[in-house]
């Protein structure tokens, strides 16, 4: 069996990386169209997707933003419009 040509698992991770920042772009957008203006400091930390090296870490973040008692700028993501498709009025 040939082994795996160098290029391929360099493709791959360019590919990862491009998904990765889609996936912690999109949140941030649609959290601006949906508030029509561009996130301050405290808004853009309740959108945030961070990066986690533990499972810790990550609960560790969860309770914190389940802590702040600031209302989410994009709570309407998490309708189910929102979630079947992109159907902006505006």
């Amino acid at each position: 069996m040939a082994p795996i040509p160098r290029k391929v698992p360099l493709l791959v991770a360019d590919a990862l990386v491009a998904l990765r920042v889609v996936l912690e772009h999109m949140p941030f957008s649609e959290a601006e169209f949906l508030d029509g203006a561009p996130l301050d400091e405290t808004a853009a930390k309740l959108v945030e997707m961070p990066a986690s090296d533990s499972f810790e870490k990550f609960e560790e973040w969860k309770k914190k933003q389940l802590r702040s008692s600031t209302p989410s700028p994009c709570a309407a993501l998490c309708s189910p419009s929102c979630v079947f498709g992109f159907h902006r009025s505006r």
